[in-house]
This record gives structure tokens, C-alpha cells and sequence, in this order.
């Protein structure tokens, strides 16, 4: 979850306190060069829908036929993508008067799923499906798709809200990153890793595999502070 215009202010904020009093000691004289940069990134036109988005959830379920080592893509996907914007049918609106296809979906912020048609998601889904309601969008693919695009939309959230939200399946990620591991380094890489500490690295991340099952954080601002939760769940 983010909210860009506060994220914008808090930075704004910084950097007049940089300027009323600037650093003198010569380790931060890269920061304080750093000011004027910063006021001219803060002069750059943004579209306003940036300013009224949210934040993202990606419930990913299933992957098929992803080869990390060969840099294959995945033969299928199941999940679901959900964005939100204080008014999400503005950010819809900018998409269709870019793309055809999406104008052509006739999205609608009543939170009925409409079925995507598109080449790109053809590849890797059998279904996929998108849903508006006034303050998200969300785009499901995979079996299930269509009940996903409509649950995302109206699953409660936690309370105290997250800024950071993970829980992955420790098991099967290490799994692939143990097959990362071994993928062949770039040609035009300088200095290569060499073969024995890739291996080292695929044995720790196999290893690593065969003891954690699930790993899930959560991290909220609080008045107190940042507060970072975490949950290790073993085999």
C-alpha cells in the first residue's frame, strides 16, 4: 500500500530541512549535492492518477513450466492482480484510450467480471478475466479466474493496515532458486561466478528448501515506528 502524494511530501519535506540546514560534514556531501535533483525530479508533470493510487496485491498459485536454468518462460499461470486507485475508472480510461482491446472490454465499476481476450495472456492461461469496482481493478488468469477477479475486489483487509505484505511458499522457492543457481552467466559478463560457489549456492538453496515450508512478513507504519512482523513455518 502506498500513498504517493504523502510519499511525495514527506521527500518534499526532506529536502527543505537539507536546504535550511545543509550538511557540513564531507560524508554527506553527496546527499547534500543531492538537493537540487531532487527539486527538479519533483518539477516533472505526473499524470494525477498517479497521485490517487493505493497500492497492488498479487496472489500468485501456480506456476507451470517455468525453467530458470534454460531462461524458459512459463507454460501457465494461475493467480490474480488487483490495483487500487481512488477512482480506479480513471485509470481504466487512460488504458482504453490507449489500447483498442481494453476500450473494447466496456469495463464497468460494478465489479462483474469481464473476460479478457487477449493474445498475450492466451499464451500462458487457459481463461483470464478483469473486474472494476469504483476504487480497484483486478485481472485474473488461470482456472477460477472469473470467481477470482470478483472475490479480489471485495476481500476484507487486515487491520491494522500493511504497508508490506509477502507470504510465499518457502519450499517451492528455494526449489527454483536452487535451479537459478546453475543458469549458464552472461557472455558478456566481466566476472563470472565461478562454477564451484554456483553449485555451493544451488546445495544452500536446496538445503534451505528441505527445512522451511512457509516464510510470510508484514510491515506497517505505525506512530511508534516501522513494525516488522514475521512467521518461519518449518517442514
Amino acid at each position: 500500500s502506498l500513498d504517493p502524494m504523502a510519499a511525495r511530501n514527506f521527500y518534499e519535506a526532506r529536502l527543505d530541512a537539507l536546504e535550511a540546514e545543509p550538511f557540513e560534514c564531507p560524508a554527506f556531501a553527496e546527499i547534500q549535492a543531492g538537493v537540487a535533483k531532487g527539486r527538479e525530479a519533483l518539477q516533472q508533470p505526473v499524470p494525477p492518477v498517479v497521485y490517487s493510487f493505493r497500492g497492488f496485491v498479487a496472489n500468485i498459485t501456480d506456476i507451470v513450466g517455468l525453467d530458470l536454468e534454460s531462461d524458459a518462460p512459463p507454460e501457465s499461470i494461475e493467480g490474480g492482480l488487483l490495483l487500487a486507485f481512488e477512482n480506479a475508472q480513471d485509470l481504466v480510461t487512460m488504458a482504453a484510450m490507449m489500447d483498442p482491446q481494453i476500450a473494447a472490454l466496456n469495463l464497468m465499476p460494478d465489479g462483474k467480471p469481464v473476460r479478457l481476450d487477449m493474445a498475450q495472456l492466451a499464451e500462458i492461461a487457459e481463461e483470464a478475466f478483469a473486474a472494476l469496482s469504483e476504487t480497484a481493478l483486478t485481472i485474473a488468469i488461470g482456472g477460477g479466474a472469473e470467481r477470482l477477479a470478483a472475490d479480489m475486489l471485495v476481500a476484507r483487509s487486515v487491520t491494522p493496515p500493511t504497508f508490506l505484505s509477502m507470504n510465499i511458499d518457502a519450499a517451492r522457492y528455494y526449489e527454483m532458486m536452487s535451479v537459478a543457481m546453475m543458469q549458464e552467466p552472461d557472455a558478456e559478463e566481466e566476472n563470472p561466478t565461478p562454477v564451484a560457489i554456483r553449485m555451493a549456492m544451488r546445495d544452500i538453496m536446496a538445503a534451505s528448501g528441505k527445512l522451511y515450508q512457509r516464510i510470510s512478513v508484514n510491515v506497517r507504519m505505525t506512530e511508534r515506528g516501522v513494525e516488522i512482523e514475521s512467521r518461519t513455518t518449518l517442514k
